[in-house]
């Protein structure tokens, strides 16, 4: 049997507590970082998706694109895509006719959109909202798809203002069909 020594559990013990210590200076440091950065801008934009109530007769699901900018630095957004199976219509969320049925026709040709000129949203300073934009799309369900629900995302590509790096920022939920549509 192994004799344990008074010394050498101190020793032990001691490079023990030294560990935990070193861990959690690091974890310290690492939420004082974060909180540095909130409070000097330097966090980076968000991308989400959610789905609208539904309106009281409707076939199709409204989804909205959120992308808010929580840095002090310009965002420019280069291009869009968007992820969903087969047999989904996503297209504009029209306010008349006319806008509807040229969106269901820009729909159908393809699912990423890449700006001429990017899309261009201010920077955040401190005490002050960040800048957002929401993007509304209508979703709907091809007649031979079954009506059930779908996960659907949102890829953006973007640089801040002043730096070359290009970003990538995701988003998804899964979207349900309405119960009583046509």
């Amino acid at each position: 049997m192994i004799e344990l020594k008074p010394d050498l559990l101190i020793s032990a013990a001691s490079a023990l507590f030294a560990l935990l210590s070193a861990a959690f200076a690091l974890h310290s440091a690492r939420q004082a970082k974060r909180q540095a950065d909130a409070v000097l801008g330097d966090i980076p934009p968000s991308f989400s998706v959610y789905q609208r109530d539904f309106e009281e007769f409707t076939s199709h699901a409204t989804i909205v694109i959120e992308i808010v900018n929580h840095n002090r630095r310009p965002m420019l957004i280069h291009e869009l895509a968007l992820d969903y199976r087969e047999g989904i219509i996503v297209f504009e969320d029209g306010k008349d006719t006319a806008s509807a049925i040229i969106s269901l026709l820009r729909a159908s040709r393809n699912r990423a959109h890449r700006f001429d000129i990017p899309l261009r949203l201010a920077g955040c300073g401190p005490n002050m909202q960040p800048e957002k934009v929401g993007l509304t799309f209508c979703c709907s369900w091809q007649s031979e798809v079954p009506r059930r629900p779908v996960e659907f995302g949102v890829r953006g590509e973007f640089l801040l203002d002043g730096d070359r790096t290009v970003y990538l920022g995701y988003g998804s939920t899964i979207i349900e069909p309405p119960k009583h549509g046509w």
